[in-house]
């Protein structure tokens, strides 16, 4: 029960010691399950054409319960068609990581599960060390796909139709990088291992939680990194959690607005986001989900 639920909400914390031990059966649906709980398990009904035939307002308000972001929207006039635009983008992303895996010369069923881990990023590994159990190139190709599992998905369907303005004017995706550069610099530069650095922000930043070395013996200041990234998270519609870079962008826009406004009480100035005007709406959601994270966190803690 604690593996599965693990699985589905794409935690990929375990209670198992010995996962090696596990019939290859149990293993494969294990991993599965964090495949099928990346991109939603209500976004996977949607895209099936005879489960659900529901009309658009009822589709939108499952695509809004399981959307990773402050805002959803359509790729195409029809919930239904974006919902297999997205299944599609995910499957062949997953599709092409099984493969460089297997080129790199991992085993078949090892590529196949950590290709269903590292899409979700759900994080259950199939060895009882991890991810360490593999070759330096085997791990990189996987950090590498985690960063890009952690990218909205959006930007895929945008580069299919050759869209470079709209890649380009996206300011959660250059948000998103340079977290990426900066955090694996810093952490390079106070541990010494760009291999270890780059790996562990790729995995931490995506919520995925595969992990190659003993991070908590690094220094208090590569831990403190480590946390930060934890609580930020991917980019909306991606499959990474956390608060996600979005929010984060329309939290540090608001600080900034108000800044301006304690020096300039009646100047207007929008949030904008992408040269968009953000709805008030949205506002006031990204300021509740952040409100109830925290408090949610502290009962945690406290509990």
């Amino acid at each position: 029960f604690f593996e599965i639920v693990s699985g589905f909400t794409t935690t990929g914390a375990s209670i198992l010691s010995t996962v090696e031990d596990l019939p290859r059966g149990i293993l494969y649906w294990r991993s599965f399950t964090n495949w099928l709980g990346g991109m939603g398990v209500l976004v996977f009904f949607l895209a099936l054409p005879a489960i659900l035939k529901r009309d658009e307002g009822t589709s939108m308000r499952l695509m809004e319960a399981e959307s990773p972001g402050p805002q959803v929207g359509k790729l195409v006039p029809t919930l239904r068609k974006t919902a297999r635009i997205l299944y599609v983008i995910y499957s062949s992303l997953t599709l092409l990581l099984f493969i460089t895996l297997v080129m790199l010369k991992m085993p078949a069923f090892d590529a196949l599960l950590n290709s269903f881990a590292a899409a979700g990023t759900g994080g259950f590994a199939i060895k009882n060390s991890g991810i360490a159990a593999y070759t330096h190139s085997q791990q990189t190709a996987i950090a590498c796909f985690l960063l890009l599992f952690g990218v909205n998905f959006n930007i895929y369907y945008f580069v299919l139709l050759f869209d470079i303005k709209k890649i380009i004017m996206n300011e959660e995706l250059r948000l998103y990088i340079l977290l990426i550069i900066c955090s694996t610099a810093l952490i390079t530069i106070n541990t010494g291992s760009l291999h270890n650095a780059f790996f562990t922000v790729s995995s931490i930043l995506t919520s995925t939680g595969f992990s190659i070395n003993d991070y908590n013996l690094w220094p208090s200041f590569s831990k403190l990194i480590v946390i930060l990234l934890m609580v930020i998270g991917g980019c909306a519609g991606s499959t990474a959690g956390g608060i996600k870079v979005a929010r984060v962008l329309l939290l540090l826009k608001q600080a900034k607005l108000g800044i301006k406004k304690q020096i300039a009480p009646r100047v207007v100035m929008p949030i904008k986001l992408d040269k968009e005007r953000v709805s008030d709406e949205t506002i006031f959601t990204v300021n509740t989900f952040f409100t109830y994270y925290v408090l949610i966190f502290l009962f945690s803690v406290i509990l």
